[in-house]
């Protein structure tokens, strides 16, 4: 039982960093900003998308060579959950393998952007620029496994910095039944998102992204409920059927993080196979983490059913539901 003390306190400390850092609506979307930058007749067409909901005072734009002119002034599109403006430059004669690249502006927001480079003769190029490194050197001859390294490095960084994500996988470890099957729980769970996952790119398919947000912050709510009233002996198989379908509407979210990377099909294989092992390494990290310091720290916390039932109950409910009224009313208006 103090084990699950440890967990509790764990829970809210948690719970209270995310109410208190998080910027409000933007329970996950830390997605990174994309800038796609190909070849046309005579100069090069530069894409910048951004989410339409963003932190106050950000001001991104994309980094070219200093040869690099704008022909004109952008074109502006707005969708539903981004904004995307468009550019023409001349870059001159030289082209753009073995230029520097990136985004001005990451620095003061701490999101990231993946920046795409189609070439002449068709070949992509594709790295993650970050506000340590805004800066990349687009290579002049590919390498697959840098664009592995990229996409493995999105999925830790996807998992580590949603707090939705990270919630529910807290959550997880205070649900009586799930405690006590828990490999079988996280496997499922796995399971699911990577089966959505995978569809989500075969079958080229995608969402809207409010249901799935909407879904995800349900799924926390009803993890909440479980850790408050659940019953410890329930069938080892509702606990994973339940983990594997959470982790197919959280599998959505993954996939709407990789569409907003503006991922094209020749490059789905090694990219979603890198995003995926990243999140499963990033979420195993998580729970060994929290394990550890439960075992650790087990004899120092008091047993009483409040500390490791009702208050994390409560709290991680709190947080879901919190998201949840958000979501809803983000999405009616």
């Amino acid at each position: 039982m103090r084990r699950h003390a440890v967990l509790a306190l764990a829970g809210l400390l948690l719970a209270a960093a995310l109410v208190c850092g998080a910027r409000p609506a933007l329970a996950h979307p830390l997605a990174p900003l994309g800038l796609e930058v190909s070849e046309l007749a005579g100069g090069w067409q530069v894409r910048l998308k951004r989410p339409l909901v963003q932190p106050r005072g950000a001001a991104f734009a994309p980094r070219l060579p200093d040869a690099c002119r704008a022909a004109g002034p952008p074109s502006i599109e707005t969708t539903d959950d981004a904004v995307i403006e468009t550019t023409t430059f001349d870059c001159g004669a030289l082209g753009l393998a073995g230029a520097e690249l990136g985004v001005d502006g990451l620095g003061e927001t701490g999101l990231d952007a993946v920046v795409r480079v189609t070439l002449p003769g068709g070949r992509v190029e594709r790295a993650l620029v970050t506000a340590a490194r805004p800066r990349w050197r687009v290579p002049t001859e590919p390498h697959p496994l840098e664009l592995a390294a990229s996409y493995l490095g999105l999925g830790v960084e996807h998992l580590l910095t949603g707090a939705d994500h990270l919630v529910f996988l807290l959550g997880l470890l205070f649900v009586r039944s799930a405690r006590r099957r828990l490999l079988a729980v996280l496997t499922a769970f796995t399971a699911g998102h990577a089966v959505t996952l995978g569809l989500a790119f075969a079958l080229r398919a995608s969402m809207p992204r409010a249901p799935v947000e909407i879904a995800i912050a349900a799924s926390i709510v009803f993890v909440g409920l479980e850790i408050r009233h659940g019953r410890p002996a329930r069938p080892v198989r509702l606990a994973w059927l339940t983990a594997l379908g959470f982790g197919l509407v959280h599998g959505l979210g993954f996939a709407g993080a990789l569409a907003d990377a503006g991922m094209p099909a020749h490059e789905a294989p090694l990219a979603l196979a890198s995003f995926h092992v990243g999140l499963e390494l990033a979420q195993l990290a998580v729970v060994l983490a929290v394990l550890g310091v439960a075992r650790l720290c087990r004899p120092l916390l008091p047993t009483h059913g409040f500390v490791t039932r009702t208050l994390p109950a409560y709290a991680i409910g709190g947080v879901a539901s919190m998201w949840l009224v958000e979501r809803v009313w983000a999405a009616a208006g």
